[in-house]
């Protein structure tokens, strides 16, 4: 079973990655990137606060926005957090191990559970806290996660399968029957708030065992349920599980040209031989266009039936501000005394690009602050104009 807390939101809907013989490949993402660049933040400053060392921080490939600000935003939150605990306890970054068989959990120093030699791969679940505090001996445990992405994608602490893993897990762990789990919304800036939170008593732990123990005895048997869970929790599955490659079969079927006789292979996502890709290349292009004719009419109906997605969610068109810098020689002017030779990474004058460019002149750390230099001269002249745009995604659903 290969399963962590961090997973569960998405395996209680759909139990088949968390199979051995299912390969999941790894997923990178910016957002991943920046939101692990935060946790490290995050924690490498709790960690100098109760003077245990302050552990190097890799920054990794996506630049923070302004790590000064940040840190210095981050740090508020953590003064705020070790003044509720000055006579309790605190444990930063803790990796619990829960087994579903036993209802027991321990520590671990191993974050991965292939460097842990005692893992149990059949009956563990590797649960990563952010923080675990206690106001004073024997009080109430509080285990807090920080997420860094949208936080309206996450679901409420008293909801979030995540959460009352982890909570369980502590629980289990330091032999407590009641525990308060929370959701820790982190902005682009660094500053911390409670998003949501929940107390987890004796009964609420025992329903949390009960159900983690269903799950694995579902996984070595689970088969693909595809749902809105898919997109919406993240699967790394998505483009390769046989659900989605039987959705595709389905829906070019009734233009899907015999295989070579010599070819009579399955649509899959990945080529046996040269004619198999030869064949895999029409299969693409028909996907591409059921897909490109399928969102504009899901696009056309959306515009007036809003389409459901469950949990109070729909999906429609939302308009969203954009952001757009004229091409005149004055700002053009701008560029070249602020970036000098660099001026031609931002083509076509466009944030992104300017940002680009900013990190080319600076100093790591000091691109952002950079490019909102340049920002701020291109909109004394003039040439930022605001507008909006209309996309499509999950928003909330309007009551009334």
């Amino acid at each position: 079973m290969r399963a962590s807390a961090s997973r569960l939101p998405l395996l209680m809907s759909c139990a088949y990655p968390a199979r051995d013989d299912v390969r999941v490949p790894e997923s990178t993402s910016a957002a991943g990137d920046r939101g692990a660049a935060r946790h490290a933040i995050l924690e490498s400053e709790l960690v100098a606060r109760l003077m245990l060392g302050t552990p190097p921080v890799d920054f990794g490939p996506a630049e923070l926005g302004d790590p000064a600000t940040f840190v210095r935003n981050a740090g508020a939150w953590l003064d705020v957090l070790l003044s509720q605990a000055t006579t309790g306890k605190v444990w930063p970054e803790q990796v619990y191990v829960y087994n579903v068989q036993a209802d027991t959990a321990r520590t671990s120093p191993h974050k991965r559970s292939h460097d842990d030699p005692q893992h149990r791969a059949d009956r563990e679940i590797r649960c990563i806290a952010d923080v675990a505090w206690t106001s004073y001996p024997g009080g109430q445990v509080h285990v807090d996660d920080y997420k860094t992405g949208r936080i309206e994608n996450v679901d409420p602490a008293a909801e979030n399968a995540q959460m009352r893993a982890l909570g369980l897990a502590v629980a289990r762990a330091l032999g407590v029957y009641s525990v308060t789990v929370r959701v820790i919304a982190v902005d682009d800036d660094g500053r911390c708030r409670v998003a949501s939170e929940a107390t987890l008593e004796e009964w609420d732990l025992e329903e949390i065992a009960a159900s983690l123990r269903s799950l694995a005895a579902r996984v070595p048997t689970a088969q693909p349920t595809p749902g809105t869970w898919c997109r919406r929790k993240w699967c790394a599955l998505a483009g390769l599980c046989p659900a989605t490659v039987d959705v595709a079969s389905k829906a070019i079927a009734p233009v899907l040209p015999a295989p070579p006789t010599e070819a009579s292979y399955p649509i899959i996502a990945t080529p046996l031989s040269p004619t198999h890709a030869a064949y895999l290349l029409v299969v693409l292009d028909l996907v591409k266009a059921f897909g490109a004719e399928l969102e504009k009419n899901l696009k056309a109906y959306a515009k007036e039936h809003p389409v459901p997605t469950g949990e109070g969610r729909t999906w429609g068109p939302v308009l969203s501000p954009t952001t757009s810098i004229e091409t005149s020689e004055v700002a053009l002017e701008v560029l070249s005394q602020a970036l000098g030779r660099a001026r031609a990474e931002a083509v076509g004058i466009t944030k992104a690009g300017i940002e680009r460019a900013a990190k080319l002149v600076t100093k790591r750390g000091e691109g952002a602050a950079k490019a909102r230099e340049i920002m701020a001269a291109l909109e004394a002249i003039g040439a930022v104009k605001q507008g909006n745009r209309t996309e499509y995604m999950e928003t909330e659903a309007k009551n009334g």
